[in-house]
């Protein structure tokens, strides 16, 4: 679970467990007796404000406050802690793990937690069911598939920048005419969400940065004066101008309550580590307050909300035309990103190049034009895998749709994978190849093969790994006039932490200096310290930047001439 740390750069990569401290694995059943004994109301309150305080706005895991508060949580795990400068008791899917398990037990009979109580069995008991619990055969523990699956969650979680989640979907509204596809159906997005949630995505993004702003000053001090603090109360939202009815429906999209909770689980619950519920309600519903659970939960559920209200409002027949329709936007979406980010001689955009030959057949994605010479020929994937694949466990089930969304066949129906290896052979074939409209490519010596996923999953550790395998096969390079590298796979969240960067580095150093420190990648792209990122750091997307300062401008004006809630 690798989480850079604030000052000294350390990667932070284990977790204490309760076999580490007594030498023997707690069972599931122990952990819910040890849950059983505290007010899960009172669980779910102090979940919230961990996961706030250290993965909330920074883009950088505090291992000092960290520290802390193990000291006040946790006393008996403080010295096994501090011990490893590079361990840790609580994680993002550890404080996911509890919240979901008090949530299912919903007891708030037992007795209520307070400062002087150690934790240390509850927290290092939920560490023990999140590490792998059956032994790996040796003919196994290579299987790159196993490997995805084993570390995928753990990806997913160990970035941290979440408010750019915020940030893409407001953009994409407010940039959408120039978003839209030029040809298929079109829908109207703004207006079917609102029809659908019942509040307009001008006000609902807005809100729900409020949400996330009211976090960004608090600090442990607060909590331990005053835990009540980390809430979002009732009388909170009421200081805005939006009226009753359109707060109640907000408040019903992003948060429930035991009875809400309990209904998510029967339907998403696919394993220890599908945390769906807390993508479909961030937001713990407790009283007349709300404690959100995960600060990129939060961030993430405008997107989510954006795209996914609107496809569940379809009728079956329209659905698959939708995806077709919200691939475009999404494409666009990048090329607009890319296009902003790549304005100096280190790198220069072509959207969407097209072969030559008159046939309007795209190449690719796009390419990347790096001092001229270097060619990153990319393709960007929007699909979103299902939960099932990702959380149930059924390697079957997440290689097929791996190969489904991403990888497709090498003769047709090609994703992925296959479309760089069709694009570069055709473009840098020996002897004669194919040509781009307005392109010339005839300097380039070398080319980077880059595919760019919405879903997290394209930064998930062993999948550029897996992926190369393919396209080693899939490319024959004697036949191919110029260096070709591995396929370089990262999520969109990845790549919008440093594309601001790309404005003064070339993305073909960027990506060379990735391959230096991890031959074979099988780490997330932004794990290891970049060496070409390392002068001016991680600079998100101008287009991140640009939607940041508009939201906070709107989210202010709502907290203007507040309108009476009585």
């Amino acid at each position: 679970m690798p989480l850079m740390h604030s000052k000294s750069g350390l990667l932070v990569d284990a977790y204490l467990t309760y076999e580490e401290r007594f030498g023997r694995r707690s069972s599931i059943e122990e952990f819910r007796r040890e849950l059983a004994h505290h007010c899960s109301a009172d669980v779910i309150r102090l979940c919230s404000a961990l996961s706030m305080l250290l993965f909330g706005w920074s883009k950088y895991f505090d291992k000092d406050l960290h520290d802390r508060l193990v000291d006040t949580m946790s006393p008996a795990s403080a010295a096994a802690i501090k011990s490893n400068p590079a361990r840790v008791l609580f994680h993002r899917q550890q404080l996911l793990f509890i919240a979901k398990e008090a949530l299912r037990l919903a007891c708030d009979t037992a007795p209520p937690l307070s400062l002087g109580i150690d934790l240390s069995d509850l927290f290092t008991m939920a560490n023990d069911q999140l590490v792998g619990a059956e032994p790996v055969a040796d003919d196994q523990a290579k299987n790159p598939i196993r490997l995805i699956s084993q570390f995928l969650t753990v990806s997913e979680f160990q970035f941290q920048g979440h408010v750019a989640k915020l940030f893409r979907p407001y953009v994409v509204l407010s940039k959408l005419r120039e978003l839209l596809p030029k040809q298929g159906k079109r829908f109207d997005l703004v207006e079917m969400f609102e029809k659908t949630v019942g509040i307009g995505p001008d006000a609902y993004f807005p809100l729900v940065f409020a949400c996330l702003a009211k976090y960004q000053p608090l600090t442990a001090d607060d909590f331990y004066r005053s835990p009540p603090t980390f809430a979002l109360r009732r009388d909170w939202f009421s200081q805005t101008n939006l009226e009753t009815r359109q707060l109640d429906r907000l408040i019903a999209d992003v948060s429930g309550d035991y009875t809400d909770f309990r209904g998510l689980l029967d339907r998403y619950d696919k394993g220890v580590n599908d945390f769906t519920i807390f993508r479909e309600r961030p937001l713990a519903r407790l009283g007349d307050s709300l404690y959100p659970l995960d600060f990129g939960f939060l961030a993430a559920k405008a997107e989510s909300a954006f795209f996914w209200r609107v496809h569940n409002s379809l009728p079956s027949s329209e659905r698959d035309g939708f995806h077709a329709f919200w691939g475009h936007v999404f494409e666009n979406y990048i090329h607009r990103l890319m296009t902003s980010a790549c304005g100096s001689p280190a790198n220069q955009y072509c959207a969407s190049p097209q072969y030559a030959d008159g046939d309007n057949e795209e190449a690719c994605d796009g390419i990347v034009l790096c001092r001229g010479h270097i060619a990153v020929v990319a393709e960007y994937k929007g699909s979103v895998f299902t939960a099932e694949a990702k959380y149930g466990g059924d390697l079957i089930a997440l290689e097929r749709e791996i190969e489904r969304k991403l990888i497709g066949r090498p003769d047709r129906d090609r994703k992925g994978v296959h479309q760089l290896a069709n694009a570069i052979s055709s473009l840098f074939a020996k002897g004669t190849h194919q040509k781009l409209q307005g392109i010339d490519l005839s300097a380039v010596t070398k080319v980077f093969p880059l595919l760019i996923t919405r879903d997290e999953i394209g930064s998930t550790w062993y999948l550029a790994s897996f992926l190369n395998d393919i396209f080693r096969k899939a490319i024959n390079r004697k036949m191919i006039h110029t260096v070709v590298s591995p396929v370089f796979s990262m999520s969109l969240d990845h790549f919008e932490a440093f594309a601001g960067a790309l404005r003064n580095v070339p993305l073909s150093d960027i990506l060379e200096a990735r391959y230096r420190q991890d031959k074979r990648l099988q780490m997330p792209f932004l794990l290891p310290n970049n060496e070409a990122l390392k002068a001016g750091g991680l600079v998100p997307a101008p287009t991140v930047e640009e939607a940041g300062g508009e939201l906070m401008g709107y989210a202010r004006k709502l907290f203007e001439n507040p309108v009476s809630k009585n």
